[in-house]
């Protein structure tokens, strides 16, 4: 039978016909009729009558079952649709089928379960320290912060601590965030709310921390006060941005880098040759290049020639009175030290020659020479044992002596030979623009050594009566 889109087949036996019940047949038996086909006694019309009447009341029940099947199947108001169709591909494949093969039980449909979706679970914000590129910025300059987020979360920032701004993540899922921040150090982390505001936790135990120093300013630059000596140290100063680097420049080359102290100045010293010269001084960035917009103004000037270091040359003892002798520049004030001690000054004259005169106490003493204020001379000093003289006898009168002829006084060494002959003495030195003349010197060795002209070397030195003659002690002036 087939009741409002469901259909079934019905096999009905009898004791005495056997009787198959087509599906028009069923639906006819459910509407008061019957059909039956079969085989069996013909002429026994008695036994199909009772046989059709029985199978009418068994259509008859069928009918009721079909109906509460009905019934059934209206309550499954969602699926009837679906049921239909797959009742009117059954009823088709029946139709196609043996109407005598028996039919196979059909299962009631179940309704699809549908599983309620749970949220994704919250992801705390990220913030993108490469992208945000605050290591390149310094104080008071704008940058951006950027970081990622789930969209429609809540981004709180919290900068030193303090949050700064609630931000909300667009659809895109990437945030940003502009700040500027004062020199010094900094720490930044995230807090994340849901789209709702409701807290969901932070980022504080893994903050980004970074440092930001003042911008770099120009600097300056300024020298000594005074003369400028060639070979001494030569001060410079200046100012700058705390911290930053300061590149030197003397004669167009860099020389040396130095560091702005926190107070703001720096300072350099170096040494120079004399002649003219011109400096200036630049800022670095923090990867040590020229910032050729940030220099000062090179400034000129002269170095001054070194100052001749005075020596003592010579030294002699009479009693307890010391006389010493040395060189130094012309015009210069030499300061005589005894063990150390000031004990008085002495001025050469105008080709550099000078002399002291001290009485000293018994004993051994160390005489040393200096230009006001400095160091002692190097290599320049002389010891001298002072004896304590005994007092001298009364001479007892005596005759009149007979004046004899003397010979001519001989030097007090022999003088350099310039003969060409070898010498086994000392050789003489230079000493600034003077020849400390020793045995085996002669004027054309002096020449030779200091590379003047014969001739000049004795135009310069008028004091030797003889230039093939010259002494051990002699002092000769060159340019």
């Amino acid at each position: 039978t087939e009741v409002e889109g469901i259909s079934a087949d019905l096999n009905v036996e009898t004791p005495d016909v056997d009787t198959n019940i087509d599906r028009s047949g069923a639906i006819a038996a459910g509407a008061g009729a019957a059909a039956v086909v079969g085989s069996g006694n013909v002429a026994d019309s008695a036994n199909v009558s009772e046989g059709a009447a029985v199978i009418s009341e068994e259509a008859a029940v069928v009918s009721e079952e079909a109906a509460v099947v009905s019934e059934e199947a209206a309550v499954v108001s969602e699926e009837a649709a679906v049921v239909s169709e797959e009742a009117a591909v059954v009823a088709d494949d029946v139709e196609a089928t043996d109407p005598t093969a028996e039919p196979e039980p059909t299962a009631t449909p179940v309704p699809p379960t549908v599983t309620p979706t749970s949220p994704p679970p919250f992801e705390m914000p990220t913030i993108d320290a490469a992208a945000s590129g605050f290591a390149a910025v310094a104080a008071g300059e704008a940058f951006m912060l950027k970081g990622t987020g789930m969209p429609g979360s809540e981004v709180g920032i919290v900068v030193d601590g303090e949050v700064t701004e609630t931000i909300t993540v667009p659809d895109s899922g990437a945030w940003e965030y502009e700040l500027a921040l004062p020199a010094g150090d900094h720490e930044i982390y995230l807090q994340g709310a849901d789209a709702a505001g409701n807290l969901q936790g932070d980022t504080k135990a893994n903050p980004i921390q970074f440092s930001l120093a003042d911008p770099i300013t120009a600097p300056t630059l300024a020298l000594p006060d005074g003369e400028l000596v060639a070979d001494l140290n030569l001060d410079l100063n200046g100012t700058g941005t705390p911290g930053s680097s300061i590149a030197i420049f003397v004669d167009g080359e860099q020389v040396d880098t130095v560091t702005v102290g926190d107070d703001g100045n720096w300072s350099y010293s170096l040494v120079l040759p004399s002649g003219d010269h011109e400096v200036y001084a630049t800022a670095l960035d923090a990867d040590g290049n020229v910032l050729a917009d940030l220099q000062t103004e090179p400034i000129q000037f002269n170095v001054a020639a070194a100052a001749l270091q005075p020596i003592i040359i010579g030294s002699t003892i009479a009693d307890n009175t010391v006389s010493l002798t040395g060189l130094a520049d012309p015009g210069a004030v030499v300061e005589i030290l005894e063990d150390g001690v000031l004990i008085g000054e002495a001025t050469a004259d105008d080709i550099g020659d000078w002399s002291f005169i001290h009485v000293a106490e018994t004993g051994q003493h160390t005489y040393e020479v200096r230009l006001p204020g400095g160091d002692p001379t190097p290599n320049s000093q002389v010891v001298i044992d002072v004896v304590e003289v005994e007092p001298t006898p009364e001479p007892e009168p005596t005759a009149t002596p007979v004046p004899q002829p003397t010979a001519t006084p001989a030097p007090a060494a022999a003088p350099a030979d310039s003969s060409g002959i070898t010498c086994t003495g000392e050789h003489g030195f230079r000493q600034g623009n003077k020849w400390i003349v020793d045995t085996c010197d002669t004027m054309s060795y002096v020449s030779e050594q200091t590379g003047v002209a014969l001739g000049t070397l004795i135009q310069l030195n008028p004091q030797i009566p003889n230039p093939d003659i010259i002494y051990p002690g002699q002092i000769l002036n060159l340019p």
